[in-house]
């Protein structure tokens, strides 16, 4: 079995085997620097999403933004993720602020790191309740609930937030919080 260290060494080979090919490139100086802050924006999203993740006590962290990259450049747009557990119930609260669109988006597939494979679903702000203050609240959860309820079926792991703004350098951002309806103690670390 891998032990703690092995996986910061591949992590770190990764890393490595990264910055070579990054090397072998006949870039320019800006486009050569601007790959090392994507690549180290890729490392920083992973320890979020990975590392700190904790689906029984879940906070949102930012993933995509004016400084944060995973994939493409999406410069008028806001990405939040968060690991769940199908299991669970959760009640996810916000507010709009200036966004012009809204979504929430529950996945599934392999709980290994990659890519979720499928959508569970997906409602955007058309589809879940909007109060005149621009508050909203939802559910995930494995079982409906009264109110608007994304159903978690049993290989959902992670939801993610999608925010658009007109103004993305003077619009206000959505705020959005997710609580565990059944939150636990963290589990101790083990090798």
């Amino acid at each position: 079995m891998p032990t703690a260290s092995d996986a910061f060494h591949t992590l770190l080979d990764a890393m490595a085997s990264a910055e070579r090919r990054l090397q072998c490139l006949d870039l320019d100086e800006p486009t050569r620097l601007e790959a090392y802050q994507w690549m180290l924006s890729v490392l920083q999203v992973s320890v979020l999403t990975q590392v700190w993740a904790d689906p029984a006590n879940p906070r949102f962290v930012d993933i995509v933004g004016p400084y944060l990259k995973w994939g493409g450049d999406n410069a008028d747009a806001f990405y939040q993720y968060v690991p769940v557990d199908p299991a669970r119930t959760y009640r996810v609260t916000g507010t709009r602020g200036d966004a012009g669109y809204l979504s929430l988006t529950a996945s599934g597939g392999p709980d290994d790191g990659r890519y979720p494979t499928r959508i569970v679903g997906s409602p955007n702000d058309r589809q879940f309740p909007v109060a005149a203050d621009g508050s909203f609240d939802l559910w995930l959860s494995p079982e409906p609930q009264d109110g608007p309820t994304i159903v978690l079926e049993g290989d959902a792991i992670a939801v993610l937030t999608r925010d658009y703004l007109e103004h993305p350098s003077t619009g206000r951002r959505a705020t959005w919080a997710i609580e565990a309806m059944e939150p636990s103690a963290k589990q101790a670390l083990t090798d």
